[in-house]
């Protein structure tokens, strides 16, 4: 019940916690993509978007692993959501959605800037700034939460996995980073309909395996590791996926890597891996423009 609790949902509603958070995934060993749609499930709860939760009920109900006791439950939590989307219900979220939402930019789910707590006992005794050497830690706090480095977080895709997550309370998004022989993949929240431009701007080119000079590649995924789009050389060597229309709300994923560093890709061009070593090394900036702020997302589309 503890969950139900938090989400606000009818009492009547036992299952949702036992299905949604503990039960299901505990008796079934999902393969990617079962699991993804699994946190999408989540996720569409978390943002009351009901019209997502039950494309995502229909998909879990079309696994032929799923148990009996369990499709059962499936069904009945299917009819709830139907009356929630009728009725326009929206849940606002709260503590137990913290691991889904921190780091995207909703209202509440943005963790505090590290304070500097050395400079700020000054000031409280009117003495200005201090004159000593600023505290390494706390330096070094300060530099994680700027770099975004504070929320890289799992995610249900072994091969973009982890993620670091953009704040888009504003629409849009912007991070920096480094990449070589490895791939470095970015989270953004986006609501069907977002029509959205990602850029990628190298800020410094250095020695690579191969090469030295800024040939990124730039890769945009769905939410269950499905390529949507690439580029490599839009201006130079530099990339952007302009105007990408996104197909449904929830989470998607861009990956950044150097030339020859690509996905592997089965038939349904779903993400299983990378093959090749990235030639070059570069530093760059990522921008994310297009976007429906995250304290919009989902609610009531």
């Amino acid at each position: 019940m503890e969950q139900l609790v938090w989400l606000g949902l009818s009492a009547g509603t036992t299952l949702l916690s036992s299905l949604l958070f503990t039960g299901l995934g505990a008796r079934v060993a999902w393969g990617q993509p079962t699991a993804a749609v699994q946190t999408n499930l989540q996720l569409a709860v978390c943002l009351s978007d009901w019209d997502g939760a039950l494309h995502q009920i229909d998909r879990l109900l079309a696994s032929p692993d799923m148990p009996p006791k369990d499709r059962a439950n499936l069904v009945v939590l299917s009819r709830q959501f139907q009356r929630y989307r009728l009725d326009r219900v929206v849940h606002p979220p709260t503590q137990a959605c913290d691991p889904l939402l921190t780091g995207f930019g909703l209202s509440g789910f943005t963790p505090l800037q590290p304070l500097n707590l050395e400079a700020a006992l000054y000031a409280s005794v009117g003495q200005g700034q201090p004159n000593v050497t600023s505290d390494q830690h706390t330096r070094r706090q300060q530099a994680v939460y700027a770099a975004g480095l504070h929320q890289i977080h799992a995610t249900p895709i072994p091969a973009l996995s982890p993620a670091q997550r953009l704040n888009t309370s504003n629409g849009s998004g912007v991070t920096a980073g480094a990449v070589s022989r490895g791939v470095n993949v970015y989270a953004f929240l986006a609501q069907a309909g977002d029509v959205v431009t990602l850029n990628v701007n190298v800020t410094r080119i250095l020695p690579g395996l191969l090469y030295r000079d800024d040939d990124s590649q730039l890769f945009l995924f769905d939410s269950e590791g499905n390529l949507l789009a690439d580029n490599d050389d839009f201006t130079r060597l530099q990339s952007q996926l302009s105007d990408i229309s996104l197909p449904s709300t929830g989470v998607y994923y861009a990956a950044i890597t150097t030339y020859n560093n690509n996905p592997l890709l089965n038939g349904d061009r779903q993400i299983s891996g990378w093959q090749g070593l990235g030639g070059s090394s570069i530093e760059y900036t990522l921008t994310v423009t297009g976007l429906t702020p995250a304290d919009q997302v989902g609610r009531l589309e």
